[in-house]
């Protein structure tokens, strides 16, 4: 279980917006010259965060300061995933859909609104917020990434502790009072959402389907690594996080933030993170999977200016995997108190060449780039010094058909 806070804008009321029990955010489209219009990279991004969602998760919405809560997120939990997002109309995830008639949200300029967010108390609702300052004052809230990095997006993702912590903070600051009810009971918003608005479920796989040529080449390779994280996400909770590993309970983090106090333009963020819980009924993170993704063949060609003049180079081995290896740092000493063990990590792209599957295997064996030897216990003796090079290259396939990413090893001998 994990949380999420979003910005609420104009008129909007949070309170008013916690008695509905439905929210979705704004997804505007870009235009070409020829008029035709298509989603741009952060709007790809913010689908791929809805389906990040899963019942459970905490609910927060912010406006002038101030934070409201507490609600958790309603939705499809069973073998097949668990999913939140609904389409709020037939075909909403298309850039440019059919003229809507109705939408399960239906308030303002809605047709604005692509996917609509379930929600109930958890366990009450409050009237009143609580200030950002009060919210980010104590010794736990020092170690919030989400807070702290959220400028310039619609929604946030907060951790485990994060969320809970501002869930406490305000059962402790409003107890019983300024309580509200909400305008539906779980069992009616579901049948609301499923029944008497039947729009489906958002999947990124309807939209790769929509118009192919758009989003995928000939080779197979997908044109937006925003998309690419989408259907990963996707498939990951699906399929219950295989080939990583199974997991019948875990949370997905997309673009996270990895990174001490800095600007928030400078900001390092993971593509993806996958937190293994313990058990179904104890949902506490115990694994971390660190996903690096890229839609292009490994080593990347990234463009450098060189001698005044731009030139496309590719990517030596350090600079393809240095990336990784922070995010895998970080991962470890402010998630995990320094055991490497917890943490697994994937760099994922369409191919990788020879020669750098070479340097690769290198580097594994001579222990170098993406070795790390740490102590947990110093009075271990021999056994204190511990290696971790849990590094694993992953390539992927689109399987429309199936829909499907299929992510196999590269084959490192």
């Amino acid at each position: 279980m994990k949380g999420y806070i979003f910005s609420v804008g104009g008129p909007s009321r949070p309170p008013d917006i916690l008695k509905a029990g439905l929210f979705g955010v704004w997804q505007n489209t870009k235009e070409r010259k020829d008029e035709t219009k298509y989603w741009g990279p952060n709007q790809l991004a913010t689908f791929a965060d809805y389906l990040t969602i899963s019942p459970g998760d905490l609910i927060f919405f912010f406006k002038e300061r101030k934070i409201y809560g507490v609600a958790e997120a309603v939705g499809i939990d069973n073998d097949a995933g668990s999913f939140c997002a609904y389409l709020n109309y037939p075909e909403s995830y298309k850039p440019d859909p059919p003229q809507p008639s109705d939408g399960i949200i239906t308030e303002g300029e809605w047709s604005s609104v692509r996917v609509a967010l379930p929600f109930v108390p958890s366990p009450v609702i409050y009237s009143e917020g609580i200030d950002m300052d009060e919210a980010l004052t104590g010794i736990e809230s020092s170690f919030f990434w989400g807070l702290r990095y959220w400028e310039g997006f619609s929604f946030q993702e907060l951790s485990w502790e994060e969320a809970m912590f501002l869930k406490k903070r305000m059962l402790i600051r409003f107890g019983h009072n300024h309580e509200m009810s909400p305008n539906r009971e779980q069992d009616t918003l579901i049948e609301y959402v499923e029944k008497q608005k039947p729009f489906g479920q958002l999947s990124l796989w309807d939209l790769l389907k929509s118009d192919e040529p758009e989003y995928i080449n000939e080779s197979g390779e997908l044109k937006s690594e925003a998309l690419l994280h989408g259907l990963l996400i996707e498939h990951l909770k699906k399929s219950h996080l295989k080939p990583l590993s199974e997991a019948k309970s875990f949370d997905i983090y997309h673009e996270l933030a990895c990174s001490p106090p800095k600007p928030t333009t400078y900001v390092d963020k993971l593509d993806i993170m996958v937190a293994r819980h313990f058990d179904e009924s104890l949902r506490q993170p115990y694994r971390y999977d660190v996903l690096e993704v890229k839609k292009a063949a490994i080593p990347e060609t990234k463009s450098r200016s060189i001698d005044g003049k731009q030139k496309s180079i590719k990517l030596t081995f350090e600079e393809q995997t240095s990336q990784l290896m922070k995010y895998v740092d970080f991962i470890s000493s402010n998630w995990c108190a320094g055991n490497y063990g917890a943490v697994k990590s994937y760099l994922i792209g369409k191919l990788y060449e020879d020669d750098f599957k070479t340097k690769f295997k290198e580097a594994r064996d001579q222990a170098k780039t993406f070795t790390r030897t740490y102590v947990l216990n110093p009075r271990e003796g021999k056994e204190a010094h511990k290696r971790w090079d849990s590094l694993e290259l992953l390539q992927y396939d689109v399987d429309c058909e199936h829909e499907e990413i299929n992510l196999t090893n590269a084959h490192v001998d």
